[in-house]
């Protein structure tokens, strides 16, 4: 989990190992670095005397100029990399180079403009349309449980409801949006009676800036300690100040709510 970047070399400009015990390169960022020879990104040689695989994993690696982003010579055909969900990508020249199929298309490899924030000033966090975003793989051993950053790994940075690591040294975390919730609209008092087998709603109230209607998803809205899902729902001016709100129906014995719960 590096940031690598900006460095020169006659063979990976990035990084480079030959004739070394198996290496594991998971979740790096690797960009603008500089080879005079071959392998802008990562070069390796000579692993067809050990009997484990290397593994390159989650990583976004981006060759520079119209150099080739990776090499790998004279590795064993009984013996070659793992290559697994990396970002391999080169804007003129070739993703992959000497001793390495292209990988693209497997795997879970892709080769797309990771899309970084400002690259030119040195950030090199994933954009918010990044294809690097919840595209890795979450079944690597060595995955980093947190980012450059010191955030968590493992989010669902694209809101998609699949919390999936995101290929490269920084983890995009998702936003947070406070907004305004009525449980049992029209009652003063919010008193629950569990022993009922009916149901709770629940209503997500919109404003001027935010839109229940539009900008919620009611398949993925969970109440209670239990998280329950709504069993139905519709839209609504619950409050009636001319907004449409979004009234949620929850089973009572689902939410998982105690006597004594006051939150």
């Amino acid at each position: 989990q590096n940031l690598i970047i900006a460095n020169s070399s006659v063979r990976g400009g990035g990084i480079a190992w030959w004739s070394g015990p198996p290496a594991a390169i998971v979740n790096n960022t690797v960009a603008d670095n500089n080879a005079s020879y071959i392998g802008s990104g990562i070069w390796g040689q000579s692993f067809s005397a050990f009997t484990n695989e290397a593994l390159i994993a989650n990583n976004i690696i981006v060759g520079r100029d119209a150099q080739t982003v990776i090499e790998c010579a004279y590795f064993s055909a009984a013996d070659p990399p793992l290559i697994e969900s990396n970002d391999v990508y080169s804007l003129l020249g070739e993703a992959y180079g000497l001793g390495c199929i292209d990988q693209t298309g497997i795997n879970g490899n892709i080769s797309a403009d990771p899309l970084f924030v400002d690259p030119e000033n040195g950030d090199y966090e994933l954009g918010p349309f990044s294809p690097a975003i919840d595209s890795g793989s979450n079944a690597i051993a060595l995955l980093p449980l947190k980012d450059l950053n010191s955030n968590v790994r493992i989010v669902d940075g694209d809101g998609d409801g699949l919390a999936i690591v995101d290929i490269g040294a920084y983890e995009v975390q998702p936003e947070t949006t406070f907004i305004d919730i009525d449980i049992l609209p029209k009652s003063e008092v919010n008193v629950i009676n569990l022993n009922n087998k009916g149901k709770i709603q629940v209503s997500i109230l919109s404003t001027g800036e935010f839109s229940a209607s539009n900008e919620v998803n009611p398949d993925l809205v969970e109440f209670g300690p239990a998280g329950a899902s709504a069993s139905r729902y519709k839209i609504k001016d619950v409050d009636r100040n001319g907004l449409p709100d979004m009234l949620l129906y929850f089973k009572i014995k689902e939410t998982g709510i105690e006597c004594g719960d006051t939150e």
